[in-house]
């Protein structure tokens, strides 16, 4: 199923105090497959965030079209698929984390929500101060437990790892992982190849706002490996024991049918593998 799709996209503005007309997005045309994790890569000023504003329906294009499920993104049925978190996490700093969790609860009609466990979800404390105290790391991660409130079936994040210390990205990619594993989607921007090569199974390059690539991260990148840590009885001969429990690793393609043969062992954690992705895109060409 096509969960995204862009159809010859074009995205122009007025500038400058004789309103030229700029092209933001020149003819974008790429699809996401449901299920899937795919990074929207590129340098600043490629499109990246522009292309992220038009499938949230924040932002319609001048022509083409885009559609999440087949349906456009600007109707209100279609949009509660959706959760957005932006690459700056404008947040109003006089309001605590529960009542913002809270009001965006009640704004997405979600019940039984819980504001703790919501924010200790992305790893930030429980606390009573106003946000205007969180740092911007931890506003950061409070915006991407908004995005995912109630687990919407795609999500959409604008450079996710921007300013968040090594624990946070690794946190971030873990849920990332995990919402893949239970079907969701996820698209998110980044212009970090090691993050893309770690998480991403298709990948869309923007170059100067048209598609450069769009297609299998493996043809680009090769192929992305996890290491997964169990916890508990697993009745796979051959994996390597480590300080919690057996650990393996695992391609892209075999990671959902590996974690289905354990089903009564815990997964402890998820990590992606990043090797020197230079020297193996040196390699390809």
């Amino acid at each position: 199923m096509t969960a995204v799709q862009f159809q010859r996209a074009t995205k122009e503005i007025t500038s400058g105090f004789l309103g030229r007309h700029k092209r933001i997005l020149d003819d974008v045309s790429f699809s996401v497959v449901a299920g899937q994790i795919h990074g929207i890569v590129g340098h600043n000023g490629a499109g990246k965030s522009t292309s992220l504003r038009l499938l949230t329906g924040c932002s319609r294009p001048t022509s083409g079209v885009i559609t999440l499920f087949g349906e456009s993104p600007t109707q209100a049925s279609t949009r509660r698929r959706l959760g957005f978190a932006p690459d700056i996490a404008a947040l109003p700093l006089d309001l605590r984390a529960e009542e913002l969790v809270a009001f965006v609860a009640a704004a997405r009609r979600l019940e039984r929500v819980d504001p703790r466990a919501a924010v200790e979800r992305v790893g930030l404390e429980f606390r009573s101060e106003p946000l205007r105290s969180y740092s911007k790391g931890m506003q950061q991660r409070l915006s991407l437990a908004l995005a995912i409130l109630g687990d919407p079936d795609v999500w959409v994040l604008d450079e996710p790892m921007s300013g968040l210390d090594p624990q946070g990205r690794q946190l971030v990619r873990q849920l990332l992982i995990e919402h893949r594993l239970r079907g969701g989607t996820v698209i998110f921007s980044s212009h970090s190849l090691a993050d893309v090569d770690a998480l991403c199974e298709h990948l869309t390059v923007l170059e100067k706002g048209r598609v450069a690539y769009s297609g299998p991260a493996r043809e680009l990148i090769g192929v992305a490996e996890f290491e997964v840590e169990f916890v508990g009885v697993v009745p796979i001969e051959g994996l390597e024991r480590g300080v919690h429990g057996s650990v393996a690793v695992v391609g892209a393609d075999g990671l959902r049918a590996f974690l289905t043969r354990v089903p009564d062992a815990r997964v402890h954690s998820i990590l992606p593998r990043v090797p020197d992705l230079a020297t193996r895109m040196a390699t390809r060409r």
